[in-house]
């Protein structure tokens, strides 16, 4: 939707995260990028410090989002309504490859 690149980091925002699975880990963290696109105009540019791990109730994922607040500076492009389950692929053979359908 916008150019990571151009982005400033001017603002941080720490995430904690929940979900039962990989999947559902997927579809929160992109999700909340776009829920703080939605309520505080909150572009992402990086994410640091980000850590997974296992609990006895599915997975933790912890990260620092930086980025700045959306205005004429940055180029956006379309509109993503939500981040879908359909179609969606976690591939780890050498790295990992992630394949997500969003809803516009």
């Amino acid at each position: 939707m916008w150019d990571w690149d151009k982005v400033e980091p001017r603002t941080a925002v720490p995430v904690r995260l929940e979900a039962r699975d990989r999947e559902q880990l997927l579809v929160k963290f992109l999700g909340e990028a776009l829920y703080l696109l939605d309520t505080r105009r909150f572009l992402l540019a990086s994410v640091d410090g980000l850590s997974i791990r296992g609990t006895d109730q599915g997975l933790v994922l912890e990260a620092v989002f930086h980025g700045d607040t959306r205005s004429d500076r940055y180029e956006i492009h379309g509109d993503v309504k939500a981040v879908t389950y359909h179609e969606m692929k976690i591939d780890q053979g050498d790295g990992v490859t992630l394949q997500v359908v969003v809803d516009m």
